[in-house]
């Protein structure tokens, strides 16, 4: 939930992208992913600003500890 009106224009072009999506198919975890991870890519890509601030961090502790089984040193 915003604030204030701070990071508006990423909010905006991701939620635009979704405007544009023509999604049709079965709901399945990895079409949202492909969804949602589409709309930030292209929104941020656009506006040059983080669409969902709370969503940029969200995937970095499960690649740490993925990079920690994968190279153990």
């Amino acid at each position: 939930m915003l604030k204030n009106l701070d990071g508006i224009t990423g909010l905006i072009a991701h939620e635009l992208i979704h405007f544009e999506q023509n999604v049709e198919g079965k709901n399945t975890l990895l079409k949202q992913s492909l969804v949602e991870g589409g709309a930030d890519f292209i929104g941020e890509f656009i506006s040059g600003n983080i669409s969902i601030p709370y969503r940029s961090n969200m995937g970095r502790p499960i690649l740490i500890d993925c990079s920690k089984n994968l190279y153990p040193f």
